[in-house]
């Protein structure tokens, strides 16, 4: 019988080509899925066991004509795409395994003999696994098994896969479902075609960080002030050094942000410790264990060379960035890795300045809130940025003598002015930058000395241990003081809740005493370019110009999303205020009363 059905179809599509078009036309209605009340063909009644009835095609009648296109596939050419089109509408994952398995073996077939009709078949079947519909996990698992042995037969075909996956993705304002099971099925896909993986991340992590910066936006323009306050009432024990926000409830918009980046964690954890022998005792575990970890460093390399082009040029994300500080955590040497890249992006200077001073805010966030970075890498990082600030300001006090010189005749001297913030944007951010981490890992700064150099404690008090002296701390700080208190006055244009925590932790720490050079409330100015004001989004390309609160922008500040702060909690460093015991009685008002001390004893 079925090779009397194979000789059916071979007949039909013969007759076609020469342009009888009764019988090809009458098997495309047979078979059509989305009419199953067609007429059946008299010349197959036959073949076909009863009772299709309203459900399509029995499981016999389904088999017998996917056997038949298998053995015609080589004549199934451009001039057949709509009996190919209707062949691959069938509902073939929820049929029996036997189906399932020759309809498998016809679209390989076809794919082979016919390339013209890949486009249409990756599209129907890609679609098809990623579909929320298929909420079977049987039939999923059979359409990302169709589409695998596709690809292992036409490995070129991932050229035209990746733009089907691109026009599927589901739109930002698309249910929480719908994103949740689309990435679902993507990471599925990036297993078993990894050429696909940096691309695939790529387009996966813009949509998220679309999602994620407008809910920012909604937040700020529907009033979100009123929020943060509350949310910073319920975290007392975080310094105003940024925003910390409430954990928002399952179901609000920040629901399918938050499934999204849990499934993203998920997949970064699983893709690094699996298949990694625990012991390694033969040759061939050694070999899996070195290509496993060349693997984890190609792995490391995409997420870093997406956070560069698509992250780090994105202002206003609160959780995108996380995605960088999980993958860091993953292995000792990444966050060296990540610092090393920022820095040298901070040194490279035709790069815009908003492009640094983003740098500057990630590596003082990174560096202050990852548990995982160590006392040598805190000091390292503090060092080359007091080097870059310091060689900054040498050459800005050079050039300002030489001017100054050169005009004081003409009374044009030239100095800083209201103008300074804009002009010295990228050093008011990396002052900021060092003061930030000081405030956050302090005690990493302590230098290594013997225990002599820690005050000693009045009698009754806390026994502190607090540091006494320059000579208490790492050589990395030496040049901070002549910086913090230098003609360009830092503390008055960096962010004034920085400015201020600074310098009460600096007098209490005893590193240094710089009430004096805080502006009275702070210091509110704001450094900016001076291109004007600037959208959400910033790019490299220095078409877009600094947002105004951009020394505002911390973008480690605590992580609140719901379900997938199971994977940052762990890793991520709060602020603890605790060992600097309580405040003094005057503390609270400290910012006015101390520079006034001050001014009185230098009188």
């Amino acid at each position: 019988r079925l090779s009397m059905m194979t000789a059916y179809v071979s007949n039909a599509l013969r007759d076609f080509k020469i342009g009888n078009t009764a019988t090809y036309n009458e098997i495309i209605a047979e078979i059509s899925y989305s009419n199953p009340t067609a007429k059946q063909p008299q010349s197959m009644t036959q073949f076909m066991a009863p009772g299709r009835g309203e459900a399509g095609l029995t499981s016999q009648q389904f088999f017998a004509w996917m056997v038949a296109f298998t053995r015609t596939v080589s004549k199934l050419d451009a001039q057949c795409h709509l009996l190919v089109h209707t062949i691959l509408q069938l509902p073939w994952t929820s049929q029996p395994q036997s189906i399932v398995a020759i309809y498998v073996q016809f679209l390989g077939n076809l794919v082979s003999a016919q390339p013209h009709h890949c486009p249409v078949v990756l599209d129907a079947v890609a679609t098809g696994s990623a579909s929320p519909a298929m909420l079977q996990l049987e039939q999923s698992n059979r359409a990302h098994r169709a589409l695998q042995h596709i690809l292992s037969i036409v490995p070129t075909a991932l050229t035209t896969l990746y733009p089907i996956l691109v026009l599927y993705f589901p739109h930002k304002h698309h249910s929480c479902s719908n994103h949740r099971h689309y990435l679902q099925n993507l990471l599925r896909i990036i297993d078993y075609a990894p050429n696909l993986r940096h691309q695939v991340l790529s387009l996966v992590i813009d949509r998220i960080i679309q999602i994620d910066v407008e809910i920012q936006v909604e937040r700020e323009e529907a009033g979100s002030e009123s929020e943060e306050e509350s949310s910073e009432d319920e975290n007392e024990n975080e310094p105003n050094l940024g925003g910390p926000e409430q954990r928002r409830p399952h179901g609000t918009p920040t629901s399918g942000l938050d499934a999204m980046l849990r499934l993203l964690f998920r997949y970064f954890t699983r893709f690094h410790y699996r298949l990694d022998p625990a012991h390694p005792t033969t040759r061939e575990d050694c070999h899996r264990l070195q290509l496993q970890k060349s693997l984890r460093q190609e792995f490391f390399h995409i997420v870093l060379d997406i956070f560069e082009t698509i992250v780090l040029t994105t202002f206003k994300s609160r959780y995108t960035q996380f995605l960088m500080f999980h993958q860091c955590a993953l292995d000792p040497t990444f966050p060296d890795i990540f610092l090393g890249t920022l820095i040298s992006k901070l040194c490279d200077y035709p790069n815009s300045d908003v492009m640094r001073i983003a740098v500057a805010a990630y590596t003082s966030s990174f560096v202050a809130r990852a548990q995982y970075v160590n006392p040598s890498m805190v000091r390292t990082t503090v060092g080359l940025l007091s080097q870059w600030a310091l060689a900054y300001l040498e050459q800005y006090e050079k050039l300002n003598f030489i001017l100054a010189t050169q005009y004081a005749a003409a009374n044009r001297r030239t100095s800083a002015g209201d103008s300074r913030g804009g002009k010295h944007a990228v050093f008011y951010a990396v002052v900021q930058a060092i003061m930030y981490i000081f405030c956050f890992r302090w005690r990493d700064l302590v230098a290594e000395s013997p225990a002599h150099h820690r005050a000693q404690p009045p009698a009754g008090s806390h026994d502190l241990g607090l540091p006494r002296g320059p000579d208490a701390w790492c050589d990395e700080l030496k040049e901070l003081p002549r910086i913090v208190t230098c003609s360009l006055h830092p503390l008055h244009y960096c962010a004034a809740s920085v400015s201020k925590q600074f310098t009460r932790m600096s007098k209490q720490l005893n590193f240094m005493y710089c009430y004096s050079h805080l502006q009275p409330g702070g210091g509110s100015s704001t450094p900016t370019t001076d291109a004007g004001p600037a959208p959400t989004v910033l790019k490299a390309d220095n078409q877009p110009v600094l947002h105004t609160d951009l020394n505002t922008f911390f973008p480690y500040d605590p992580f609140n999303l719901y379900r997938s702060a199971e994977y940052i909690e762990s890793i991520y460093k709060h602020w603890d205020n605790s060992s600097l015991g309580p405040r003094s009685e005057d503390e609270e008002d400290s910012s006015s009363e101390e520079e006034e001390s001050e001014t009185d004893e230098s009188d």
